[in-house]
């Protein structure tokens, strides 16, 4: 598998697979994923675990491809630099467009002012 990744995916349709072992076989077969996925190429004695890991094995490949590709697109992305700097330098500094409380409030509204009499 590779070097550097330190995680890996098992999905939950591939439960299925374990529920048709037996205990010690699914204890065999996830030992042996985990080998595999270490880059420590074990060998499978038993043809059952070996055809029930071929499937696994295959999920395991596409994942790695998508993985190793999503990697280069972010070491392309960060060797571009950062978030390029604003064009309209007028633009307000705050997302919502507030600039603070005004200095000489206006008039009240005229609702406003029958609420209050």
């Amino acid at each position: 598998m590779s070097e550097n990744k330190k995680s890996f995916l098992l999905y939950t349709d591939q439960r299925a697979i374990f529920d048709k072992l037996s205990d010690a076989e699914a204890g065999k077969l996830i030992k042996h994923i985990f080998s595999y996925t270490n880059n420590e190429f074990p060998e499978c004695e038993n043809i059952l675990l070996e055809i029930a890991f071929t499937s696994i094995e295959t999920q395991l490949k596409r994942d790695l491809v998508k993985y190793k590709s999503i990697c280069n697109r972010n070491r392309t992305n960060g060797s571009k630099g950062g978030r390029p700097n604003k064009k309209n330098p007028k633009e307000p500094k705050e997302p919502n467009g507030f600039s603070g409380n005004p200095k000489e409030p206006k008039e009240a509204d005229y609702l406003v002012k029958q609420l209050i009499k």
